[in-house]
């Protein structure tokens, strides 16, 4: 799941969509970046493919 999660955040293209889709309306984009990071930190120390 988590190498999934990796895998998209890489192949953002920063268009915005998924924020207008969200009911909440998050800064998803902004939120991404942020952790993406982190995503990648996790996936090497646990081995996620």
């Amino acid at each position: 799941m988590l190498g999934l999660i990796v895998l998209q955040a890489e192949n953002c293209v920063q268009c915005g969509e998924c924020e207008e889709k969200c009911p909440y309306h998050p800064p998803i984009r902004e939120m991404m970046e942020q952790h993406l990071a982190l995503f990648r930190i996790q996936k090497e120390a646990h081995g996620f493919a």
